[in-house]
């Protein structure tokens, strides 16, 4: 991890005003608003502390595997980037509600019926490992937030 010098440095802080912390990131907010009118908190907090701008707050979205080509029971599911299926964005609640089937979690999953191309998969339609811990984090997750 960078020292706070070298992150002085790189963001051309004078010496005069890494005094501490709460000295610098008073000098960030106000260097930042007149030079980069941008939001002061997220980058000041970056720069002195190497916290993360952005989190989650909320399950918004959610990527349900789709079909690209009519898909018989017994095929094998190859995931992102494979030839069975792509991920189809929808609004997370929409997706709970028709036990939408994750993209991440679509390989080496094999179909137990007929889907139709650009159908959208669901739970029902593949046999999967519920003893996974992936499939065990995604169950409590739909629990917790839809």
């Amino acid at each position: 991890q960078d020292s706070p010098n070298a992150r002085r440095k790189a963001l051309r802080i004078p010496a005069n005003f890494w005094v501490d912390a709460s000295s610098c990131e008073a000098f960030l907010s106000d260097w930042l608003t007149k030079t980069h009118n941008s939001s002061r908190k997220p980058v000041a907090s970056v720069a002195l502390r190497g916290e993360p701008t952005g989190s989650a707050t909320c399950w918004k979205a959610d990527v349900v595997a789709t079909a690209k080509r009519n898909l018989k029971a017994g095929d094998l599911l190859d995931g992102e980037g494979g030839y069975t299926v792509w991920g189809k964005l929808l609004p997370a609640a929409k997706s709970v509600r028709m036990g939408g089937l994750p993209l991440g979690l679509a390989h080496n999953i094999t179909l137990i019926r007929d889907v139709q191309q650009g159908q959208s998969l669901c739970w029902d339609d593949v046999a999967m490992d519920t003893t996974t811990q992936a499939f065990k984090v995604r169950s409590d997750m739909e629990k917790l937030f839809a």
